[in-house]
Order: structure tokens, then sequence, then C-alpha cells
């Protein structure tokens, strides 16, 4: 058979047509936009192209950051879902004029369910698409079924759930039950009502049509939100080990806020209906944990149980083989007139707890004179509690092991007003205690006692801020009329207590604020005459130095935080209004400064500005220093390596603002119309607390949510949402035997509970 030469040609057209086809098949898909080549959707866009769904713009461009409207939304959804049945019939939109390009497409739309419109028969074609729109298009588009928990699985997977439109929750969390959402770049922040950009788009149509796209079209799996039809596996393995009642007058203390750990134990307050509020202890398990004793036992005249209420002062650092807890009981305050049951210790046994009184009948009589008993947390000489207390003629400073020994430090007498040679300004460095007291002249003095001995040291005036410890010795602000407030050191001898440096010469004061120590070096900040300034010591007039100027502008706030990293000291304050562009951020306001030192000018640096909060609640993970920070979005999570670069967001937890809108002032005889201020928008906050390091995450609280992040945006995620756990009076969290323990209000609002999380955490990983 002959076969015509025209066949001939036809028959090489069709296989080398063929061959192409096969070709774009078998390789990926690639219209090459220029502007898409480093896009994180860039290859889920080149298959949305090639589909059809979508198309690019001359100069091969896709511009995947732009928006789209209504409109262009609308005639992309038909392309997507050309097989989509209609529905219903579509209204006659009353804002679309006569031989608008996307009639047909914005009525098909309609028709099928894909979107709809606004009140009085409005479309609004040219209004931006919010992702919220887009979701429930694409929700309705694959006919979806509108899961029953709809609150629970938006609040698990984003942490802006608040955000979402009403109208829009139901097929959100349908879309996040089906993996449809996909979020960039915070996999778990949604941002619903913002406008969304092409390159997204193009990303959520990947998702609805996964199954005729091929792996080389797929988002990259990072910016999936994975649905998750439980809490997160880090709460499933969370055991209830206490549960309290909420006493019928809840003290100021909540179970937990006061709670004291001991070597592998924390003890706590709480109520029960037989003992009241009472001391209980725990090893972080259900089995280890149990109430220590009653120490208050007994009925009251309502025939209610008597509750000590326990307030915990504190245990020495230096624990020894049988190491104790020091804690006080509501005697201190409802009963001032029995304050030999006031105060307490105890080893976590029944027959070791014991009131101090019973050590030594010379304190028992005492306390049964005593007018008031002065209490200081923390402050222990050598292993021994000391508290001072209050007769009519004297005070009287003493010490205790809570064991076998209660001694008396000094007495001193009240002179004629009864009111000068009363302890106060309390610091102990270990094995020195530090004290002021007035003599009868009126002149303030600084004692210091060993345990043995107790002697005045020299006459100055301390200021009101309490004396730091550090290398055995104490810094302090102290005044004298020749010099004013200036940095003062003492190591417990009166030559040893002297002026380091008058940083302001003359009766100016330079006010230092003491920081902490690194090594054998002790730091402060002060205002000179030329500024605000970092000054460094090893306790001599000779090593009293500048390290640097950190502004020209003097500082007269006095708050500070100090944390010491990996061989340097971060360290924060307020920063003086200069109204210019400093740090991280422009501000006008001063805000607060984070700065790190090795003690070396080189090595002393600005980390950043924080315009809108403080910075503090330090804790450290691996190689970072993580912290609560007042950036522009707010007081939220960041974290930093210790350069200005590597200084970062973690992510924004509460995004957005709050219009807040003051009170009007009523009218006065000199203003007689209302004053009425303007409105001003607040950044909303998370305010993170309680950061502890477990393993290789960071477990904090914010909001009213306990999450886990491991210093990147993608992996923060929420573990667990409590109940009233943004008061931070009702909750805490805090890590005990490589444990955490977290306190929530159970979900009846009657009772507190107790929660451990176990040490080997691998689901978390």
């Amino acid at each position: 058979m002959k076969i015509h030469p025209k066949s001939l040609i036809l028959i090489a057209l069709t296989l080398s047509w063929l061959a192409a086809e096969t070709r774009l098949l078998a390789q990926p898909v690639s219209p090459q936009f220029r502007d898409t080549k480093n896009h994180w959707a860039g290859a889920c866009i080149d298959g949305i192209v090639a589909q059809g769904i979508m198309r690019g713009y001359p100069n091969s461009r896709f511009r995947p950051e732009s928006t789209l409207t209504r409109a262009e939304f609308a005639a992309v959804m038909i392309k997507a879902f050309p097989k989509a049945p209609k529905i219903r019939q579509s209204p006659n939109f009353s804002d679309l004029p006569r031989g608008f390009w996307a009639n047909n497409a914005i009525q098909q739309a309609s028709e099928r369910g894909f979107m709809v419109g606004y009140p009085n028969r409005r479309f609004k074609p040219n209004q931006m698409l919010s992702k919220a729109q887009a979701l429930t298009a694409l929700t309705k588009a694959q006919m979806l079924v509108e899961p029953p928990e709809i609150d629970d699985i938006l609040s698990r997977h984003f942490i802006d759930q608040e955000t979402i439109p009403g109208e829009a929750r139901s097929a959100i969390a349908a879309a996040t039950q089906a993996n449809l959402v996909v979020n960039h770049p915070t996999v778990n922040q949604l941002r619903p009502n913002a406008a969304i950009a092409r390159g997204e788009l193009a990303a959520l149509l990947c998702r609805a049509n996964a199954s005729t796209l091929g792996p080389q079209s797929q988002v990259p799996s990072q910016y999936i939100v994975q649905f998750r039809p439980e809490d997160d596996q880090v709460w499933q393995q969370a055991r209830l080990i206490h549960e309290s009642a909420n006493p019928p007058q809840p003290s100021v203390t909540g179970l937990l806020n006061t709670a004291i750990a001991m070597q592998k134990q924390l003890f706590f307050s709480a109520f029960d209906p037989q003992n009241g509020e009472e001391l209980w202890v725990t090893d972080g398990t259900e089995a280890g944990t149990r109430l220590v004793r009653d120490l208050v036992p007994g009925k009251d005249a309502a025939n209610q149980p008597q509750s000590s209420a326990p307030r915990f002062l504190g245990a020495p650092s230096a624990e020894g083989s049988n190491p104790r807890i020091f804690l006080a009981t509501n005697q201190l305050f409802d009963q001032p007139n029995n304050l030999r049951n006031a105060l307490w210790s105890s080893d976590g046994t029944t027959g070791g707890t014991g009131a101090i009184a019973d050590l030594s009948p010379d304190l028992s009589q005492a306390l049964g004179q005593a007018d008031r008993l002065d209490l200081q947390p923390n402050l222990f000489l050598n292993g021994r509690f000391v508290f001072s207390l209050v007769t009519p003629q004297a005070t009287q400073l003493w010490q205790s092991d809570g064991q076998s020994v209660a001694e008396r430090l000094g007495t001193f007498n009240h002179g004629k007003n009864q009111s000068g040679l009363i302890p106060g300004l309390l610091t102990s460095t270990g094995s020195q205690l530090f004290f002021t007291l007035r003599d009868a002249q009126g002149n303030t003095q600084l004692w210091r006692s060993n345990g043995a001995d107790t002697t005045v040291l020299k006459t100055l005036n301390p200021a009101g801020e309490p004396f730091t410890p550090w290398q055995n010795r104490v810094y302090l602000e102290a005044e004298t009329p020749q010099a004013g407030f200036e940095l003062w050191t003492s190591d417990g001898t009166p030559g040893g207590t002297l002026l380091l440096k008058d940083i302001h010469p003359g009766t100016s004061s330079s006010a230092p604020r003491l920081l902490t120590g690194l090594g054998s070096t002790f730091f402060a900040l002060a205002n000179s005459p030329q500024g605000f300034e970092l000054w460094a010591t090893e306790g001599s007039a000779a090593t009293t130095r500048l390290v640097k100027r950190l502004n020209t502008a003097p500082s007269s706030r006095a708050e500070r935080t100090a944390f010491v990293h990996q061989g340097r000291l971060f360290f924060s304050f307020p920063s003086p209004a200069t109204g210019a562009s400093r740090g991280l951020f422009p501000t006008e306001t001063g805000g607060y400064e984070l700065w790190v030192t090795d003690g070396t000018a080189s090595g002393t640096q600005r980390l950043g500005q924080f315009p809108n909060g403080n910075v503090g609640m330090f804790a450290a993970l691996n190689d970072r220093l993580f912290f609560s920070g007042g950036g522009p979005s707010g007081q939220e999570l960041w974290s930093t390596d210790g350069t200005p670069k590597g200084t970062q967001q973690v992510l924004d937890l509460s995004p957005g603002s709050t219009l807040i809108v003051p009170p009007c002032l009523p009218p006065n005889p000199q203003n007689p119309t209302p004053n009425c201020p303007a409105p001003t928008k607040q950044q909303n906050s998370s305010h993170p607390r309680d950061l502890v390091a477990q393993g290789d995450g960071l477990y904090f609280m914010a909001g009213d949510s306990l999450y886990r992040t491991d210093g990147t945006a993608a992996a923060t995620q929420r573990i667990r949402r409590f109940k009233n756990a943004s008061d931070v009076q009702r909750n805490r969290l805090l890590k005990l035997n490589q444990r955490l323990l977290m306190i929530n209000e159970a979900p009846s609002g009657d009772r507190l509970q107790i929660w451990s999380l176990p040490p080997e955490n691998k689901a978390a990983k």
C-alpha cells in the first residue's frame, strides 16, 4: 500500500507532537518566571500555571507577592474546578457593570457556591481577596464536611485563631482537617484577614489539586498545616498528680505560686476539706505527692478546718546531708499574739517538721513578747536562716538551722523614740551578713555578722536599693555629704568598706544601679557628667573602671535585669527618650535596651531597642538566650546569640492591635466641655513567662496556653490551652527532677490541678 506524501508529513507531525507531550509529562513543567525561581512556592506556581488555572504577566513575571481581587479569584476558581455542579441561582449583582470582563466567571462562581455576595446584592468585584475568603471558597469547592469541634481544631493549629471571622471558622476548620491549609512563613500563623498573595493562593490550589499534580509541583512540607486529630502528643504524656479544691477563702499564695524546690522535692501549699490549706510535697509523681503535716490542726468557730496557709521563705543553697526548708504560717499576720507558731522548718517528713520556737526557750519567750516578726526570704548565714523580731524595748536578730539551733546574733535597743536600731537591708554573702542600723543620734550605720561576731563597720547612708552580694563581699549604693550617692563595697572589715569611685564628682550623685558579677568582676550602671555608663570593678578603687558609655543622656529610672550566659553578661535597662532611631527599632519614647558585655569596651554592644515593653524572663537553651521582649509586635518571645543580627523575635503569638478608647474626663469650671482623649492602637501581646529549658526545647506560658519551641517559628507549637491560665496568680510552670510541673484550673473552675510531664519527651523533638 502506497502512502501519500502529505500523509507521511501528517504522521511525522503527529509523532513529533506525541513525543513532545511525553516529555512534558515526564519532566517538571517550568514556565521559568523570572520572579518565582527562588520563591518558596515556585514549583507549585509552575504546576498551577501549566494546568491553565492561573496565568503570568508579560516580561516572564508571575508577581507572586501581588494580591488579587474577588473578580480575579472567581475566574481562577472556575478554571480550577470546571466540573463543580450548579447548586443555586446566582443573583443579579447590582455593582457589576454590563460588559464587565468577569461577569460570567462571577455568575458561575456564585451558582456553584464558591463565593457569596454582600447585602444589597453587591459582590464588590474589586475588593482584595482575604485568605479567609479563599479558604472558605476552596472548602466549598471540595465539598468538605464541617467538623464537630471547630474551636478546638482552630485553637490547636493556629496561634491567631481568635482573628478568624465567624462566618469562616467552620470552613477553615474543615480545610485544616483536610490538610489544605498552607501558611508562610510561620506554619501555625494563619493571618486570615490579610489580603492573600498570588503565590500563596497558588499553594492552596496545589493542595486542593494535589492528586493531579506531579511530585515536582508540591508545596514544601514545612508550610503545610498538618492536622492533629487530638491534642499534641506532648500533652498526651502528661499525668495528673494532684488535684486540690479551692479553699473557702483563697490565700494570697495560690497553689505553686510560692512553691519551693529543695533537692528532689517541691514543697507547696494546697487545700483539702479535712486539713485546710496546709504543707504538701511532691517529687513529680502521683505516688510521691502527699500532705507533710497539718501545721494548724482543729476547727474554727464555723466548724471549718483551720489553715496554716504556708508562705515559703527558702532553703539554704549549700544543702547538707539533711537539708530543710523554712516557712511562715498565717499566724504571722492573722494571729499576731501567737507568733510562737509563725515560723517553721521541714525536711519533707512529718516528724522532721516543727516550729522554730521549740528549739530554744529564750526564742519562745522572746516571741511571746514580740510585737512583730520580720522575715526576709532566702536570708541564710552559714546555712542558717536569719530573722528578726521586734519587742517594745529592742530588735533582736536570730539565726536557726531548723533542727537543733536557734541563737541570738544581737540585740539592739530602740532608744527613747522606739524608732531607731531596727535592722534593714539585710544581705548575706553566705558566710557574712550585712545590715543597717540607726544609732541614737539618727545616723545610719553599716554592720556585719559572721554568726559568731557582730560589729559595726562604718557610718554612711545606704540608698533604699538592696545590696548585691558577690565573691564574699557586698556592693551597695550609699551616700556621703561629700560625694552624694555613689558605688561602695564592703568585705566585712572597716578598712575594706570603701567608696569605689566618685563617678559623678562632687556632691552630685551617679545613682549606680547594681547588676551582678562575671568571674571576679562586678558590674554596675551609673550616670556621669558625660552620660549613662557601664562600670566594672574587682572590689577596689584601683580596679574600678569605665567599660563603655552607653548613652550621652543620663537615665533616671532604676529598672534593670541581668543574666549571665556563656561567659557574657546580658543586661537591660530603660533607655532615655532621645527621639532618635537607635538599635533595632526607631523610637521616640525610649523603651528598653538590651546589651551584652564581656567586660571590654569592644565586647560591649547593644543588641536591640524594645519600644513596646520591657526585657526580662531570661532562659538559656543550647547556644541561645531566650527572653520576653517588648518589640514592634508587643511583648513577645525573643532569642539572641549575643549579636545584634542574631537578636530576633521568635514569632508573634498575639498578632494585631487593639483600639484603646480612653474614658472621657467630665467637665469642670475651667473646662466646661468633656475632655475625650483620642483613641489609640495598642499592639496585642502574649506576655511570655515561666521560660523553662527541657531537653532540646523551651517550654513557656503565653496568654492562656503552654507552648514549646526549639527557637524557630515553624517549630513553635501550642501544647495545651488552660482555663484562666492568663491569671499568673493561679498558674506556674517549673522544672523538678527533669520533669515539667504545670498548674492549671480544672474546667469546673472549682479545683486546681498539678500536671507532670515526664523527662523523656521524644514526641516533642
